[in-house]
């Protein structure tokens, strides 16, 4: 595996730095301390956003079946309410969620 450009140039920071007369030694050092922090830091970010985009595909699963079921019940409400009878109040809260969960897709 070949290694990440911020370390390798961190590592040629520190080389430069220490086999060099340069009066910028100390900023050379920290500049390769700096990007070791940063690349630690990128590669922290990453693997959270990889839990982050696992967690949300199931999250949509989850949405899904659940959207899923409150149609067969807006569909069981439609089809045996009684003729003339008002809506009752779960179907209207199946109908609402539904919906909701429709503009969010």
């Amino acid at each position: 595996m070949t290694q990440p450009e911020a370390l390798r140039l961190a590592d040629e920071l520190i080389y430069v730095s220490k086999y060099s007369d340069s009066e910028h030694w100390n900023t050379l050092a920290e500049t390769a301390a700096e990007l070791r922090q940063l690349h630690e830091a990128n590669e922290a970010f990453g693997k959270r956003q990889e839990w982050w985009n696992e967690r949300m595909f199931v999250l949509e699963q989850q949405r899904d079946a659940l959207l899923e079921a409150l149609k067969k019940l807006d569909n069981f409400f439609e089809t045996y309410r009684p003729e003339g009878h008002p809506v009752s109040d779960p179907h209207e809260l199946v109908r609402a969620a539904i919906k909701k969960a429709e503009e969010n897709t």
